[in-house]
């Protein structure tokens, strides 16, 4: 599981098939288990090890068993974040500390009483951005005036002068756009998860700690 941008994935081997791959698990299979690893302070079941590589770090999340603790099937492949992957059904629990954590989800999920399920359909996923940009020439967050509410459906990370930034794009506008302080900020100290659209509220004026005036960005 990524820290910035929340992945689950999950270590399968197929029925009467020799070796193990990866499954990506979305939706509401994959609250379920993010939800679980946000409990891991507090009594968790799951264990933690933490993983770094160049770029990122990982949390890889495991139950202290050798034997399966789910099964489920694919059927057919579909596209998240310009990516595709199996698309994973019937998600079982086996082991039987996490039958309670999985069917309560699923149930969350079909009583409609998760905040989040309109935002998680697959309209509401996050898009790569498209085409190639120079970071330079990208349009700036305050070209647009105070109070103005906008829809992002494509994002992409960045490095630029060794420090992290975001290419954006926003629903009905064809300019591709670069994030400031503020909006970095706000998505690092937020934890939203950027694999969906997310509405941003651009608003006043205001010095970073460089002295630089930047429009303040809230995520909404």
């Amino acid at each position: 599981m990524t820290r910035s941008y929340p992945i689950v994935g999950v270590l399968a081997q197929e029925e009467d098939i020799i070796g193990k791959k990866v499954y990506f698990f979305h939706g509401t299979y994959k609250r379920i288990f993010v939800n679980a690893y946000k409990k891991r302070h507090t009594g968790g079941i799951f264990s933690i090890v933490e993983y770094t590589s160049r770029t990122s770090k990982y949390d890889i999340v495991y139950l202290a068993t050798q034997e399966p603790i789910l099964a489920f099937r694919t059927n057919g492949t579909d596209m998240f974040y310009g990516t595709t992957f199996a698309k994973v059904e019937a998600l079982k629990p086996l082991a039987a500390n996490i039958q309670q954590m999985v069917y309560s989800g699923l149930e969350e999920n079909a009583d409609g009483n998760d905040k989040a399920h309109s935002n998680h359909s697959n309209h509401a996923l996050m898009r790569a951005v498209r085409g190639k940009m120079k970071l330079p020439k990208c349009h700036r967050l305050e070209e647009f005036p105070e109070g103005t509410m906008l829809l992002m459906v494509a994002i992409k990370q960045v490095e630029f002068r060794k420090r992290k930034h975001y290419v954006m794009e926003f629903e009905n506008l064809p300019n591709i756009y670069l994030s400031n302080y503020w909006l970095e900020e706000e998505i690092t100290n937020s934890n939203v998860d950027l694999n969906y659209k997310i509405k941003i509220l651009i608003d006043a004026l205001r010095c970073t700690p460089n002295k630089h005036k930047e429009v303040r960005v809230f995520i909404k």
